[in-house]
């Protein structure tokens, strides 16, 4: 199988845990289905989320997903052909990292705040990986190391 990861951001827009619940619910019922894996940072009021797996699996999830009221502003920012999953075992793993792991995403910001248009593609999936390995749910390393 042709693998791929595409990493994008957007703003979100959801207004009550409940409706998040719903909406992570969601995501990993049709992830599962469709053989995506990934993970899902939120910080700075963006969803930053890296989706893996084969390219038509992903290209269809990532159109549902850029249609979908909850996000706005979605742009993609790095499209890759892959060996190996960075997420193996997640088909929807979301961390609030503003709450969870503040400092790895301070260590991210420009001029003190989150700005996801003067981030490259490879820094934002770079984030989303170190706070992945710190959730215990990334490949700790090994394809983060090699992408730096």
């Amino acid at each position: 199988m042709h693998l791929i990861h595409l990493t994008y951001v957007s703003k979100l827009h959801i207004d009550t845990v409940q409706d998040f619940a719903v909406l992570a619910t969601q995501s990993t019922a049709n992830n599962r289905r469709a053989e995506i894996t990934g993970f899902l940072v939120l910080a700075g009021g963006y969803a930053f989320q890296v989706l893996e797996g084969a390219r038509e699996s992903v290209s269809r999830t990532f159109n549902r997903l850029a249609k979908d009221r909850r996000h706005s502003n979605v742009t993609i920012c790095l499209s890759e052909d892959i060996s190996d999953r960075y997420f193996p075992n997640s088909a929807m793993t979301v961390v609030d990292a503003s709450i969870s792991y503040p400092e790895i995403i301070e260590s991210y910001q420009i001029d003190g705040r989150l700005q996801p248009a003067k981030m490259t593609g490879h820094l934002i999936w770079d984030m989303v990986a170190r706070v992945a390995d710190e959730a215990g749910k990334g490949m700790a390393g090994g394809l983060r190391a090699s992408m730096a």
